[in-house]
Order: C-alpha cells, then structure tokens, then sequence
C-alpha cells in the first residue's frame, strides 16, 4: 500500500465523497417529494409538441429502495465501460510487457515538454470522434507511455482528461454523440420554425478543425504553467527489454494491414454498417450499425495481437505462460479505479430515478424561454444554464432530449442557426464535465492518477480540481471569447453552415 508523505493534513476520500452525495440526494428526494415539486417537460411525439408532468420520486420510499436493491448488480451503466476499460487496461498491458513501447516511444523522452503535451492533447481531441471510450483507451496507454518517457504519468493523465473533456464539442471528425445530437437538433428544427431543416454533418467542420488546433495550443501553454509544477519529473528506468527492428517491421505491417481492415469495414458498402438507412453517418451511427460501439474493440484487439507477436520474436515472452501473464500486468494498482466505477454509477443511477436532475433541467430550460433576451446576452446566458445543469445531469443526451424542442426553435426565432445552437450547448456542456464529481470519467482518471501515484500525492477530488482550476478557468474564458467572436465576425462555421440564419 502507498503511503502518503503528509498525515496531519485532514482530507476526504473519494468513495466518501460519492457515498456522502449519494445520502444527499436520497435526502433531497425525500424533501422535493415531499414539497411536490416537479417539472414540465417537452417532447415530440410523432411530430406533435407533447407537455407532461415530472415529478420528484423519493429513494426512501418502498419503490425507491426496491430500486436501490435490485439495480446494484443490473446497473445498465456499469457495464459497457467496464468491459472496454478491462479491454483497453489488457491492450496496453501486452503493448509493454512485451517491450514494444519501450522500443518506440523511449526515443522520445528527449524531446522537450511543451511538444510532448502538445501532441499528447491533439491526440486525444481527434480520439474523441470514439466519443467516451477515448477515456477508457487512452487513460491506460498514455499513463503507460509517459512512464517509457520518464515523464509523470499524472501530467499525462490529467493532458488527457482536460484534452477530451474540453475537445468533445470539437475534433476532426463528428462522433456517434454529436450526430445523435444532430437528429434532435433537425426534429426540433423542423416542428416548428423551417419544415426543410436538415442536420449537415458537414456543417460546423470549420469551428471544430480550427478549435481543436487552438484548443490544443491552449492547453499545453496552461497545463505547462500551471499543472507541470506540481509534479516533478520523474527519472527514467532503464529496461532489461530485448529489441527487434525486424520484429517491429512485422508488427507495422500487422498495423498497416489492421488499418486496412477498419477502413473496410466502415466503407458504405460494409455489412457491418446499418445498411437500412440511408446516408453515410446514419449506417456507421444507425441502431443496427456493428461499427458504432464495435470499432474500438476491434483497435483493441489489433493492438493486443501486434503486442502479442513482437513479445514473441523477441523472445521478451519466453513462453505463453508469460505472453498470458504479460496482458494482466497493467491491473496492479487499480482496485481504486473499479471501486470508484462502482460507487459513481450508483450514484448516477439513484440520481436518474429520483428525477432530480431532469426536474432541473427543464426547470431552467422553460426559465430561459421565458427571457426576453437575444444575440449574445441569449448564447451568454444559455451557456452558464446549461453549465449548472451539466454539474447535476453530465450526460450529453438525455439534457438536449429534453432542452432541444424548446431551445433550438427559440434560438432560431433569436436569428441563431441550429447547428450553432447544438455548438454551444456542446461546448458547454464540457466546461461542467470537468468539475463535476458526477460526471464518471473524472473519477477514473483520478484512479489511474492513484495507479501512477509515486510521489504519494493524496488523490482527492478537490485536490485534484484545486490544481487543474486555474487551467480550467484560463481555457473556459478563451473558448468563450473565440465562440463569440466567431458569431460576431459572422463567418462559416463549417460547408453551408453559418452562426446565424
């Protein structure tokens, strides 16, 4: 066990915390419920505009506790980023066990920081077209890499977390999320203001290439100001690894071909796609698309095969045995990260069933249309709502299921596009995600930050937040100001696409 350099500081835990919001929102069921407060919430229904009442359930009633019991186990939020983080945690495992790491990236070491977190945020703001997963894969890989490097692997961490938080709004490529968004974006569009709307994927390209450059730039300048101090860089470890151009050779070639292969199964015309639909992004995303939450254990398992043969040739696996053993070493230390798993998702789950979270919602979403506001006071005063909603409901589509029938009419109506509309609420909804202790990706990176914790630093929430705050702040405020100052200018977000009708 780690032990920790300063005792009479007092601090609290993070399975504490989340066990301390979980009372309170049991708590806070219990007095709304009581209070009758609930909320009117608005929804399409076979092209109708539907109202309907949401009310406050109480966890501490005999339903509640029902729930409670009987979802602990089944909790359907668990599950699938488990599996791909248990999928990424063995990929990266053989990748250095087997010494392949070591042989490519132990070059780099050498190279100054500022380039190293530079390229280390433009990698993970393009993995986030793999939408959430992009947490799961690279939180275990770069915390690998950086240890090759003799950098700290919580500098690294932390470049990753902020990278893809802030990045989801941007990217090269539009993920699975932001095309979802996309289709309550045009039904809402279409309801009740412009019948012919229709969501171009293409249309916002120019804001997310252009912001993904000045987000990664951003973020390395502040990171190196601000994080980089607290962590001393660590020496290098020499490795006792044997090493094989020729075994290399092999395995870029295994990677080249593996290349190929996703490509084709992301042509139009693969049988993997849902092929009942009928443009491109609808069979790669559509319900019945393979691709859409198969993709990424297909990388995974490119990458535990490439890690597995140049093990193998370079006899740094002398035997299976090993080559078995090699794909479990990335566990050690993680037991922290699959406890806080389990006590967020309970905590998310008990927070969806007590309504709470949709209550306010479209409590501030009918507070915004109500506002007689426009231009910029309207996208200002829409951004800090949906950023305190974001600190409740983190997740990307159940708040626009709920916010897009009232918010993209109004914003239209207010002379703002939809697609700029969806812009904002996303990038918004990115400042809250890196503070909220709801939102789940935060608290497994702080457990891999626990994994890599060699300096006995107390991995706490809000000792965490306190260090990376002043970066947060910093890139909020620049976001913002080139936001609006795209809308002002009056330029193309993207083909055919423009912040104003």
């Amino acid at each position: 066990m780690k032990k920790h350099k300063d005792r009479k500081k007092k601090y609290i835990g993070t399975i504490s915390i989340l066990l301390i919001l979980i009372i309170f929102v049991m708590i806070l069921s219990l007095i709304f419920n009581k209070l009758g407060i609930n909320g009117q919430k608005t929804s399409i229904n076979n092209g109708l505009l539907e109202s309907s009442l949401i009310t406050i359930n109480n966890a501490f009633s005999i339903d509640g506790i029902k729930f409670i019991l009987g979802n602990i186990f089944s909790n359907s939020n668990i599950l699938k980023p488990l599996l791909i983080l248990i999928l990424s945690v063995m990929c990266t495992s053989i990748l250095e066990s087997s010494g392949i790491l070591n042989h490519i990236f132990s070059r780099f070491g050498k190279l100054k920081t500022p380039i190293i977190t530079f390229f280390t945020s433009l990698i993970s703001i393009v993995f986030v077209f793999f939408g959430e997963y992009s947490y799961l894969f690279l939180f275990p890989f770069i915390g690998a890499v950086y240890k090759v490097m003799g950098r700290n692997s919580l500098v690294g961490i932390i470049t990753v977390f902020l990278s893809i938080t802030f990045g989801y709004g941007f990217g090269i490529f539009m993920n699975n999320d932001q095309y979802s968004l996309g289709l309550l974006t045009e039904q809402a569009a279409t309801l009740d203001v412009d019948p012919s709307y229709k969501f171009n994927i293409f249309s916002m390209n120019y804001i997310m290439v252009i912001g993904t450059f000045l987000l990664a730039f951003v973020l390395t300048f502040f990171i190196e100001k601000t994080i980089m101090s607290k962590y001393k860089k660590l020496e290098k470890s020499e490795s006792e690894y044997n090493y094989s151009k020729i075994a290399l050779i092999i395995c870029g070639i295994i990677f080249i071909i593996g290349t190929l292969l996703v490509i084709v199964c992301i042509l139009p015309s693969s049988p993997l796609l849902d092929n009942a639909s009928s443009s491109y992004m609808a069979k790669l995303f559509g319900e019945q698309s393979v691709i859409k939450d198969g993709l990424i254990y297909i990388i995974l398992l490119i990458f535990i095969l490439i890690g597995s043969i140049y093990g193998k040739i370079t006899k740094n696996f002398s035997n299976d045995v090993e080559a078995n053993l090699g794909i479990t070493t990335g566990f050690q230390d993680l037991g922290f990260t699959f406890a806080v798993i389990f006590f967020v998702t309970q905590l998310i789950s008990i927070l969806d069933y007590t309504n709470i979270g949709a209550v306010l919602v479209t409590g501030l979403t009918n507070l915004i249309s109500v506002v007689d506001f426009s231009g910029l006071f309207l996208i200002i005063s829409f951004i800090l709502i949906t950023i305190i909603m974001t600190i409740v409901v983190p997740d990307l589509l159940d708040k626009w299921t709920l916010m897009s029938p009232i918010i993209v009419p109004l914003f239209m109506r207010a002379n703002i596009t939809p697609e700029f509309c969806q812009f904002l609420y996303v990038i918004s909804n990115s400042f809250a995600r890196c503070v909220t202790p709801i939102f789940m990706y935060l608290l497994i990176m702080m457990g891999f930050m626990q994994k890599y914790n060699t300096e006995c630093h107390e991995i706490t929430i809000l000792g965490t937040l306190k260090i990376m705050m002043p970066t947060i702040l910093w890139v909020i405020g620049i976001i913002i100001v080139f936001v609006l100052l795209w809308y002002i200018s009056g330029l193309p977000v993207g083909i055919s696409g423009y912040p104003t009708l």
